[in-house]
């Protein structure tokens, strides 16, 4: 299905645009994006399920991506977020121990951290091979004057 007429091609940050330890190759240039979605009136930049890490799964590529929620991934989104004035929601392999999770981080436009969820309902053989299954339930974070929660994928129909 392709992307909404309203998602441009540029919004988005290509994989090729990610380093391998899934940093942005280039801050300055994403920071530069999201600050002009800020100024023409976006509030919040939702990226992709496994924005750092991506697609598809490679247990190489996700050890070397993965990174805790104060690690160096979660800090350089965080930055990018404040530099543009852009509250941003994105996923990255979250290493918490000798536990990884799918999981996906809100920061506000000040790059403050809101909320960490954790993928509950993991989609597929490889997900469940790879990734502990998160168990906080429902997470919710005030974004803007609303309440906001956070899923991941499929799990918009788990049951």
């Amino acid at each position: 299905m392709p992307p909404p007429e309203d998602v441009r091609s540029e919004d988005r940050l290509p994989p090729d645009r990610l380093r391998p330890d899934g940093l942005p190759a280039d801050p300055r240039q994403a920071a530069g994006r999201r600050g002009k979605a800020a100024a023409e009136g976006a509030e919040l930049r939702l990226a992709p399920e496994m924005t750092i890490g991506g697609y598809p799964l490679r247990p190489a590529a996700l050890a070397q991506s993965a990174g805790t929620a104060d690690g160096p991934q979660c800090t350089a989104v965080s930055e990018i977020a404040r530099e543009a004035g852009i509250a941003m929601a994105f996923g990255w392999p979250e290493r918490d121990g000798a536990h990884l999770y799918n999981a996906v981080r809100l920061v506000g436009r000040d790059g403050r951290p809101l909320a960490v969820y954790r993928k509950a309902h993991l989609y597929g053989r490889a997900e469940q091979e790879l990734f502990t299954p998160g168990d906080s339930g429902v997470v919710q974070a005030s974004l803007g004057g609303l309440t906001v929660g956070m899923l991941i994928c499929p799990e918009l129909y788990a049951g």
